[in-house]
């Protein structure tokens, strides 16, 4: 097979989640079947660490796809081209976009319908640009991709004509950078981010959804009870962050607060493993990351119900209400106060964390990949 692969998200120390998503499968599957050839796509340079094998090629388009506009012209009129070019039997997309003006086969994989639930929180050009190429998208790809069970669950509510058979649900895995750490690391890690101070850990994007205000305002709760330990929320300045700044600045709290901005993975590796908890208390998630990583780094988790992220956490976490101050204090307060409950969430993860896997996630695109090829 020729499978061509959008790999825009493919960026050398700036990886987020779909980033990760992307390599950590796609590299799996390179590897695993050499008898393939695997087109690369791309919008900027790739750095060589993707060109994973020998049976990867890479092609960068001269249209950037950083902005809603550019999104168009990238999908519509440079996807479409460099397919027919490169004679590929099928396309495979991460990351919530395809193509529509290619009749090759494509494999779709959509991580959320924020868009829908939080419209609010989206920039007005890729709102608009969501709203009308989305629908378009799950009426175009031959197979869709969910990353949760809750999110297809959600697909099927907002787009019911859709049949069953057309969603399959690939879930995330954990990377190896993330892993527990010896008393004397977490001690050092403590003394240089928190002063040897004990703290939690909030890791993801700073924006609106992931429901930082409140998290920021829960800890009054918690240091009146517990006056040494620290939030940490390490993450990349998204947007519509001016309220979390105000939250912050109005805080009586704020010296307890910090912010760390985007920090490396195997630093920020570190400093989670190092925590007293992780809390994760966002309104909305495809999938919820986080929660499992902390899984793998044997720390407690705290986070929300509803979403995705309870799917994922299961019965190895603290389930908060998000939108109660409250009830994320209070649930802070439980977990670093008392160690048998604590140590109960760690071993419960440790249970919980086997049912996510990347080998496994890739063996299972792969199969959709085989199928669809085979339906052509």
């Amino acid at each position: 097979m020729r499978i061509a692969v959008n790999a825009r998200f493919l960026i050398k120390e700036k990886m987020e989640g779909i980033g990760w998503y992307t390599f950590e499968i796609i590299r799996r599957i390179v590897e695993a079947h050499p008898e393939d050839e695997f087109i690369f796509i791309h919008d900027r340079p790739l750095d060589p660490s993707f060109l994973i094998a020998d049976n990867v090629k890479s092609v960068k388009t001269l249209v950037p796809s950083r902005h809603a506009i550019l999104w168009y012209f990238w999908f519509e009129h440079s996807i479409p081209r460099i397919l027919k070019k490169e004679k590929a039997d099928l396309f495979l997309s991460f990351d919530g976009h395809l193509s529509i003006n290619t009749k090759v086969p494509t494999l779709y994989v959509l991580h959320d319908l924020a868009y829908l639930h939080y419209p609010n929180e989206i920039n007005e050009s890729a709102l608009r640009f969501y709203k009308y190429f989305i629908p378009k998208y799950i009426d175009r790809a031959e197979k869709i991709v969910s990353v949760s069970q809750h999110g297809k669950q959600d697909l099927k509510k907002h787009f019911p004509h859709i049949s069953e058979s057309k969603i399959s649900v690939v879930g995330n895995g954990c990377r190896q950078v993330f892993k527990p750490l010896s008393k004397t690391e977490k001690e050092a890690t403590r003394k240089k981010y928190s002063d040897g101070r004990p703290f939690i850990f909030y890791v993801g994007a700073v924006q609106p959804r992931k429901n930082i205000s409140r998290l920021i305002q829960a800890m009054e709760y918690v240091v009146k009870n517990n006056p040494n330990v620290q939030l940490l929320l390490a993450g990349r300045q998204a947007w519509k962050t001016d309220k979390i700044r105000q939250t912050w600045e109005e805080s009586k709290y704020k010296d307890n607060i910090q912010f760390l901005g985007y920090v490396e993975d195997t630093e920020m590796a570190k400093i989670l493993a190092s925590s007293e908890a992780l809390v994760y208390p966002s309104l909305f998630e495809g999938f919820g990351v986080p929660v499992l990583e902390a899984m793998h780094c044997e720390v407690p988790v705290i986070t929300s119900k509803g979403s995705s992220m309870e799917e994922v956490a299961d019965k190895a976490a603290v389930l908060i209400d998000p939108n109660s101050t409250e009830d994320i204090g209070e649930a802070i307060n439980k977990v670093i106060n008392n160690p048998s409950l604590a140590n109960r969430l760690i071993d419960a993860g440790k249970t919980q964390r086997e049912k996510y896997n990347w080998d496994i996630a890739a063996k299972k695109m792969y199969s959709l990949i085989e199928n669809l090829y085979q339906q052509k």
